[in-house]
């Protein structure tokens, strides 16, 4: 026996209509879990933003110090402002502006003799411009533990802003009669414009402690790569297979703000 069932007008309406709630609640659910904020992040209350000024030593690293490193008697002092915008418990924005300076003298060093004989120095004021990822690792953005450390890591993109002033004056030609290719590097280098302008790679670390859920002491290291070696104005007379880079030392307080996170939810369509 052959039974058959005839779909009356109402079930093939229905049916559409069916299938497309269940798509529209779907989809909804999709929606609310992609912008729903975690539970750490729901019970702060606490906004997304900080702010922060920190002090510190800014130090050069090139051709007129005795060490890769840079050296202490080059060093000079600092400072910085930043803003913040927390993205994860992990993970954050931030953009940085520092101002500074940067210099190096030969005459500074008595060994090895050559560097008081060459004698090259160099200043320039520093505006940089920087816009970093910082990654705590402890995933405290929008806690704090009772241990009250967080350290953090960061790297970044930036722009330095350069007044380049070089001396040669102090340069005893006659003690080089042996290298001759240091005078004809010297003017190369005193034929070269220099750079206004140069393109920095920020990397560092750091540390904050947290006073409260406002306030934080934090330290960093602040490490620049560079792509010139006439950071200090001189290359074809010093050391042109390295380029010039240096580094800062700082200590601040970042302030958090306080208004609670407005977080909207689309609503599910019943």
């Amino acid at each position: 026996m052959i039974f058959t069932h005839t779909l009356d007008s109402t079930e093939i309406i229905e049916k559409p209509n069916t299938m497309r709630t269940i798509l529209k609640r779907g989809l909804s659910i999709l929606i609310l879990l992609e912008t729903k904020p975690t539970a750490m992040e729901a019970q702060s209350p606490y906004s997304r933003y900080e702010i922060g000024i920190s002090a510190g030593t800014f130090l050069y690293q090139g051709d007129l110090t005795p060490a890769a490193q840079g050296s202490a008697r080059s060093m000079n002092t600092g400072f910085t402002v930043m803003g913040s915008r927390l993205l994860t418990s992990s993970l954050s924005a931030r953009v940085n502006l520092a101002v500074g300076r940067l210099s190096g003298d030969d005459g500074l060093y008595k060994t090895p003799d050559w560097r008081q004989q060459r004698n090259f120095t160099f200043q320039t004021p520093l505006l940089e411009f920087s816009a970093q990822a910082v990654w705590d690792p402890t995933a405290q953005n929008f806690t704090r533990s009772r241990i009250h450390f967080s350290p953090y890591v960061f790297a970044g993109v930036g722009v330095s802003f350069l007044r380049i002033h070089r001396d040669w004056s102090g340069f005893n030609s006659s003690y080089f009669e042996s290298e001759p290719e240091i005078a004809a590097g010297l003017e190369v280098d005193a034929a070269r414009k220099l750079p206004g302008m140069i393109p920095v790679i920020p990397l560092g670390a750091g540390i904050k402690y947290h006073f409260n859920d406002r306030f934080s002491f934090q330290f960093e290291s602040n490490y620049r790569l560079t792509f010139t070696d006439y950071l200090d104005g001189f290359s074809q007379s010093a050391n042109p297979q390295k380029a010039d880079h240096y580094h800062s030392q700082s200590v601040g307080l970042v302030y958090r703000f306080g208004k609670r996170p407005s977080w909207k939810c689309p609503k599910i369509p019943l």
